[in-house]
């Protein structure tokens, strides 16, 4: 019976090492994020005044063109981006980039 129970204690102790083992592993893989997944979550959030395109709202589809960019003038969000860029249409500017009437 003691065999038995030293066996089973060795078998949960291999079991418990090897589960820490993989943990580590997994912690210290990188994680590979598709190229397009990637932009996406870099667009999040960057909201940009749509002037070239004539759309009277702010877009965020990663096309903000680089002088944006590099101006300052890429916004937080859809509302912060209205306000400031198109604040005598607001609420239009809100309606055509997306957000829902209980939004504004």
């Amino acid at each position: 019976e003691e065999a038995e129970e030293a066996g089973t204690a060795a078998a949960l102790a291999d079991l418990i090492a090897a589960v820490e083992t993989a943990v580590v592993e997994a912690m210290l893989d990188p994680v590979v994020i598709p190229e397009a997944v990637a932009t996406l979550i870099e667009n999040i959030g960057s909201y940009y005044p749509d002037w070239n395109g004539g759309t009277q709202t702010c877009k965020n589809d990663g096309n903000a063109p680089l002088y944006m960019k590099r101006g300052g003038f890429i916004m937080s969000g859809l509302e912060e981006c209205c306000t400031k860029y198109y604040s005598w249409e607001k609420t239009k500017c809100l309606q055509l980039g997306g957000a829902s009437v209980a939004e504004f």
